[in-house]
């Protein structure tokens, strides 16, 4: 019987991608829609390919915990924005939302219910060009915090701030039309985030957190509706069998 999530409830899970066998592999794969096999198969690097598969799996198999529908029965579109949605006529799934993302070795997705959700993952290891994005994309007060890091703690602070504005992103559904520069996230206090949306999505409170995953990935979510309860209160996490503990590192309370 599918388990109730309830409006203030956020579940994210999570898989490492590159110890995977063929078996599971070929699992993941056998769940997705003929649509996702045929993107599934424009990937060059085996590495994306998989990483693709798994993340959609693991989507599909999420989501079948809150509804009867099968992981191979969901169907999904995109709107004009790129946002996808799932297509239910009715039932549990009609007020489900979900997040996904996925990068070199971690897959991750987020299903909540009745909220605007927003899920990003990064690999800390991963070669940027930190000054020339942030020049783009982040606030200046973003970056003059950025510049006051201590040279050993910018890398992955640069990767906190990138994948709070990607998940700010995802959840307000709005694509590339969306300044990554017009939201704000403060991370000078410590275990505190602190969030200014941009005027047309500040109308609905804002709740967001940071997590580290192994010893390579950080996660960022952001969620808007959320009621009043701790987002760490009402966020769980799911990860690998045997995997590190996923932490919550840093977390918002309440608006910013």
């Amino acid at each position: 019987m599918p388990h109730a999530l309830d409006d203030s409830g956020v579940h994210i899970r999570y898989r490492f991608t590159e110890s995977l066998d063929r078996h599971k592999l070929d699992a993941a794969v056998a769940l997705l829609s003929s649509a996702e096999r045929e993107r599934w198969a424009r990937f060059v690097f085996d590495r994306d390919r998989r990483d693709y598969a798994v993340a959609h799996a693991l989507l599909r198999t999420t989501l079948s915990l809150y509804d009867p529908c099968p992981p191979d029965g969901w169907v999904f579109e995109t709107d004009s924005y790129g946002k996808p949605h799932i297509v239910s006529a009715g039932g549990p799934s009609r007020r489900l939302s979900f997040s996904l993302s996925h990068s070199s070795g971690l897959v991750g997705c987020a299903v909540a219910s009745g909220v605007q959700i927003g899920l990003d993952v990064a690999c800390l290891d991963r070669v940027v060009e930190a000054d020339t994005i942030g020049r783009r994309c982040f606030s200046s007060t973003e970056m003059a915090h950025l510049a006051d890091c201590p040279e050993g703690q910018r890398r992955d602070r640069f990767f906190e701030l990138w994948t709070l504005k990607e998940a700010f992103a995802k959840a307000v559904g709005r694509g590339l039309s969306l300044p990554l520069s017009s939201v704000t996230f403060d991370l000078a206090t410590d275990h505190r985030i602190a969030v200014t949306p941009p005027p047309a999505h500040a109308a609905t409170g804002w709740h967001c957190a940071l997590f580290t995953v192994g010893s390579r990935h950080v996660l960022a979510l952001a969620v808007s509706g959320v009621a009043t309860r701790r987002i760490s209160d009402s966020v769980s996490v799911d990860g690998d069998e045997g995997a590190a503990r996923t932490v919550l590192v840093r977390a918002s309370d309440e608006t910013g």
